[in-house]
């Protein structure tokens, strides 16, 4: 009866681990995501690492539309 305590503590223990690690590294991806620029602008990429350019916003939405809705 020992060992399974043991064996269910250590599962859980590498669960939070794992979940903790997964948390802290998409923070830190989504943190690599926007930069600053010398001019205090915010340039925004996108998932490959492109930029976005100035007709986006900070999070990504079209500043000008194509047409009215």
């Amino acid at each position: 009866m020992g060992l399974l305590v043991f064996v269910r503590n250590l599962l859980l223990a590498l669960c939070l681990f794992l979940v903790l690690g997964f948390l802290y590294y998409s923070a830190w991806k989504l943190h690599l995501l926007q930069w600053e620029d010398s001019n205090s602008v915010v340039l925004s990429f996108d998932s490959a690492g492109q930029t976005l350019g100035s007709e986006y916003d900070r999070l990504g939405f079209l500043l000008k539309l194509d047409s009215k809705l």
